[in-house]
This record gives structure tokens, sequence and C-alpha cells, in this order.
């Protein structure tokens, strides 16, 4: 298992990346038909690469992330996107997501954009108002046995998880 992080202050450099990373990863994958190892794409700040109306080089990214999601998955290739403004996402490629982790929503519009774009009652959505931090609401057309049933849910602090996880790392490392 490996997770590579990239991060870049230009973010046209880092569109650029991503058309160039994720159309190779396709091409090399549908020439090979593999499916392994299962890659994930990860787009934080989702409003800078798929935004609902671009041109130029950000249409280009747009286009390619939407490939990604289109055809990536008959080839171990996914998409994941995170982002606190929805409602200025590409509607095309919010559709082609299968499970949802929906957070609170303090907009309005925000919280409509996700009640018609995955069929979530809006007033199942209003009580992401209430949420504390960690809390989420998950919708899944499939992966989790109920076909579009909004579940709420709690996770550990992801910081406190990652500290465990390093101490332990260390610990076994000091320990050789």
């Amino acid at each position: 298992e490996r997770l590579i992080c990239i991060s870049m202050a230009d973010p046209e450099t880092l569109r650029d990346l991503v058309i160039r990373l994720t159309g190779a990863a396709l091409k090399y994958r549908k020439k090979q038909f593999e499916i392994k190892p299962q890659i994930l794409f990860v787009f934080d700040e989702a409003q800078e690469f798929i935004p609902n109306r671009a041109s130029g080089l950000i249409e280009r990214c747009s286009q390619a992330v939407e490939r990604l999601l289109r055809q990536g998955r008959k080839y171990g290739l996914g998409g994941a996107i995170a982002t606190q403004r929805i409602a200025y996402l590409n509607t095309n490629i919010l559709q082609q997501l299968h499970t949802f982790f929906v957070g609170t929503l303090p907009r309005p519009y925000d919280r409509t954009v996700v009640s018609s774009s995955f069929q979530i009652d809006i007033g199942i959505l209003d009580k992401t108002l209430e949420f504390p931090p960690g809390s989420w609401l998950v919708s899944s057309y499939i992966a989790m046995g109920l076909d579009n049933v909004p579940l709420f849910l709690t996770a550990d602090n992801s910081e406190d998880q990652l500290q465990k996880h390093l101490r332990s790392f260390a610990g076994t490392a000091a320990g050789d």
C-alpha cells in the first residue's frame, strides 16, 4: 500500500498534471487490461478542478476527471472529490459518484444542489446544520447494501488516529 500526495502552489501546473496523470493511468489500464493495484484519485478543493463553468485548461481538467470517473471503475481506477462548495461543481461529474459523505452544509443553495443531485430529502440535509465535528450523512447507490438510503455516522478524529498509528510505527521501529 502506498499513499502519494501531490500539492502544488501553482494551480495551472496541478491541473495539467491531473490531465496527464489521469489520462496516462486510464490509457495504460485499458491497454494492459489491468485492475490491480486499485488507485484512488482524490481531488480536494474540487471546485478548482471540476467547476460547473470552465474553459481552456480548466475545462480540459474537468473533462479528464469526468472521463476517469466514467471509465475508470472497470480498470481499478476511482475518484473521490472533497469540497465545501458543491454548488460550483460540474454536475455531470457529480452524477458519476456512487457514494456520498455529506458534512455540515451551512448554505441553503448547497443543500438544494445535494438534494437534487443525489435524491436526498431536503429535510434530512437540514439536519446537517446540527452536526458536531466528525458527523456525516452517508448515502450510496450500491456500496452500503441499502440503495440510496442516507445513514448518519460519526467518525473518529482522523488526526488522533494518525498520531496513534505513527506512534505504534515509531515504537515498532525503535524496538528493532
